[in-house]
């Protein structure tokens, strides 16, 4: 949907820590360009994930509305994508348990919920999965890093996913800043 020349988009986070502060900061100046109103909708267990990353009162000082979920269906935004309020959906960064979700066609979640409900509506569902390749390398709350290796499962789930109609996989923070901005400059 475009709110004058600003277009509303519904930006979810999963509980994953990995990315999630640099996630809050590519949102914070996307939403600088005046060229997007970002809703923010977080999974059961985000907020906990945002406190321990010392990143809940940045998220909280920019952006209003912060839909926390409470049910697979509360609040009620599966409904507003189906009507088109928002331009697209993205979730950045999306856990492995929410892409599973999603690869099966599961909606038990607000997250795997909406992105159900979008994708039976043609709205295009962006994502942006922690578990990508072979191996990855994730910084942990204190600074040191942890390197991490994918299950054959998740990077099965991955491609499933990759290959439904709609949806588009964002392999990294570069892929996503810029998509944005070749949007903003045709917008």
């Amino acid at each position: 949907m475009n709110t004058g020349n600003r277009q509303k988009i519904l930006w979810g986070i999963t509980s994953s820590g990995d990315k999630i502060k640099e996630a809050i900061q590519l949102m914070i100046e996307i939403q600088s360009w005046q060229a997007w109103d970002i809703e923010v909708m977080l999974s059961k267990e985000t907020p906990f994930v945002l406190k321990y990353y010392d990143a809940w009162k940045l998220l909280k000082d920019n952006f209003a509305p912060v839909h926390e979920e409470r049910g697979p269906n509360t609040p009620f935004l599966g409904g507003q994508i189906q009507h088109q309020k928002y331009t697209f959906l993205l979730i950045m960064p999306v856990t492995a348990n929410t892409m599973a979700k999603i690869a099966c066609g599961i909606a038990d979640s607000l997250v795997s919920n909406c992105v159900s409900l979008g994708l039976k509506a043609r709205v295009p569902v962006y994502l942006f999965p922690t578990d990508q390749g072979a191996e990855l390398e994730t910084v942990l709350r204190d600074g040191s890093t942890l390197k991490l290796y994918p299950r054959q499962v998740d990077l099965d789930n991955l491609e499933t996913v990759r290959a439904m109609d709609h949806v588009t996989i964002f392999n990294d923070l570069d892929d996503v800043k810029n998509f944005f901005q070749k949007q903003h400059a045709t917008g």
